[in-house]
C-alpha cells in the first residue's frame, strides 16, 4: 500500500496506524487540513480473512443504514480498490 497514493484519493496527510488484529486488517489515520479525522481500513492483497472482515463491514453499515441508522454510519464511507 503506497500511503501517498491514499493521502492524494483522501486529501489527507497521514498521522499513524494500528497493529493489525487478528485478521490482519491494517487501520491508518490520517488528518485533513480542516482537522477532520479519517480511518482508512485495508486488507492486504492475498489475505482472504482481511478481505471478508472489510466486505463484512460494508454489509453491516449498509444494514444499520438501511433500519434507519444512517446518522451512525460514518459519512466519507466509500470502498476504494489500489493495484499495489
Amino acid at each position: 500500500m503506497d500511503i501517498k497514493n491514499l493521502e492524494r484519493l483522501l486529501g489527507a496527510r497521514y498521522t499513524d496506524s494500528y497493529a493489525p488484529g487478528h485478521t490482519g486488517c491494517h487501520i491508518l489515520r490520517f488528518q485533513t487540513e480542516s482537522q477532520n479525522g479519517l480511518v482508512a481500513k485495508f486488507a492486504p492483497e492475498g489475505n482472504a480473512i482481511a478481505g471478508e472482515e472489510i466486505e463484512s463491514n460494508l454489509r453491516g453499515y449498509g444494514r444499520i443504514s438501511d433500519l434507519g441508522g444512517s446518522n451512525l454510519v460514518p459519512p466519507a464511507l466509500k470502498e476504494v480498490s489500489f493495484a499495489d
